[in-house]
């Protein structure tokens, strides 16, 4: 190998620099995808209905037998969300689970709206 003259020695550090200044736009560009918000996910819907459940007992909305049967629907939403993660979620089964507390929220509502009987 043959020692570098003294034109290549600042040859090679512009072309260096040349390069760097070609490459930076690229680099700074985002990298995006169009995406739809997922939903949220099951267990933050089980805890949100627990809060819930919680919130309307303390307010008097929910009888103490109603809050319970509640509870344990809940429950069973996160019992359920739990199995299905041990093996991994495929999708039928994340939207089911979703769906499930979703539902419980609903009732939850429902029974709020009513009242303590």
């Amino acid at each position: 190998m043959q020692p570098l003259s003294n034109g290549q020695r600042t040859i090679r550090p512009a072309l260096l620099c040349l390069a760097a200044l070609f490459a930076t736009p690229a680099l700074a560009q985002a990298w995006t995808t169009i995406r739809a918000t997922p939903p949220a996910p099951a267990a933050y819907q089980v805890a949100k209905n627990h809060d819930d459940i919680r919130a309307g007992r303390r307010s008097g909305q929910l009888s103490r037998v109603d809050a319970g049967d509640l509870r344990r629907d809940n429950a069973r939403v996160g019992d359920l969300a739990v199995t299905y993660a041990r093996n991994g979620t495929t999708d039928s089964e994340a939207a089911f689970v979703q769906a499930a507390a979703e539902a419980t929220h609903s009732r939850i509502v429902a029974k709020r709206t009513q009242g303590a009987k």
